[in-house]
């Protein structure tokens, strides 16, 4: 055994740092003293290869009753009264102006949340929105017959 430096026990100490780190299960960081799991955060993706893209706004959208404003490219817009929350469904890009232009009736620097709900993407092309829909087994059958 030879003499033992105060360098050569900083070293020892880092080597058996080293040697926990290797042992430790990678899936786990540590947070203080306690291990916690770390969750790898998935990207989400959704394949739409066999999706067709369709216009998300037609005739005959708006079904409430006629006690609700109708409002140019916000189908089934609605306010709760007396509070300062509105629904509407998928506006279009004037639609949405719209909506915030009442929103911030009076208030100029009114600060708006905004939720959406869906779960599928919306894509807006020239102001309007297009989502995506399930292709049609008569559809499959048409196209395989080219």
């Amino acid at each position: 055994m030879g003499t033992s430096k105060m360098g050569d026990q900083g070293e020892s100490t880092l080597e058996k740092k080293e040697e926990v780190a290797n042992v430790v299960n990678p899936e786990v960081a540590e947070y203080g003293n306690e291990a916690v799991p770390v969750e790898e955060e998935e990207i989400p993706l959704i394949d739409l290869s066999s999706y067709f893209v369709k216009p998300d706004q037609f005739g005959g959208i708006h079904i409430l009753d006629e006690q609700f404003e109708k409002v140019a490219g916000a189908p089934n817009f609605r306010q709760l009264p007396g509070f300062p929350i509105f629904g509407t469904g998928q506006p279009t890009e004037a639609g949405m102006l719209e909506i915030l232009k009442r929103a911030k009736a009076g208030r100029d620097n009114a600060k708006v949340i905004w939720f959406t709900v869906r779960q599928e993407p919306v894509v807006y092309v020239n102001g309007a929105p297009y989502a995506h829909e399930h292709r049609m087994p008569f559809m499959l059958t048409w196209k395989q017959s080219w």
